[in-house]
């Protein structure tokens, strides 16, 4: 898929991050990743010690939920927030319709160089 994890020191703490191996968009809204973990209520997000790695769902309407990749996912998880991103996270629905519980795919916002860290 062109993406490769690194493990380094940024702006003064360590970090875990995705770096594009090679050219991966070479266009704006190229689908890139699916954000995967397990799916939790906005209480138990609450009460887990680590919130690293939680996705909250935004629900307008009703309980809120959270997709947790700590203990499972892929790649995704280790996204990390750039002041100028090359991706967003959009909510998808694949195979019901039912609001509360989309799917997060990742997007390009740009075309994606080989050596950027994607974010």
């Amino acid at each position: 898929m062109g993406l490769s994890l690194h493990r380094g020191q940024k702006k003064n703490w360590m970090n875990v991050f995705i770096l594009a191996n090679k050219e991966i968009c070479k266009r704006k809204h190229s689908p890139r990743e699916k954000y995967v973990g397990e799916l939790i209520s906005d209480s138990e997000a609450d009460v887990r010690e680590e919130d690293s790695y939680l996705f909250d769902l935004d629900n307008k309407d009703g309980e809120v939920y959270c997709i947790d990749a700590r203990f499972y996912g892929n790649i995704s998880r280790f996204i990390n927030h750039l002041c100028e991103p090359n991706l967003i996270p959009v909510r998808v629905f694949m195979s019901h319709q039912d609001l509360r519980f989309p799917r997060i795919a990742f997007f390009s916002t740009r075309r994606i160089e080989a050596g950027e860290e994607i974010g």
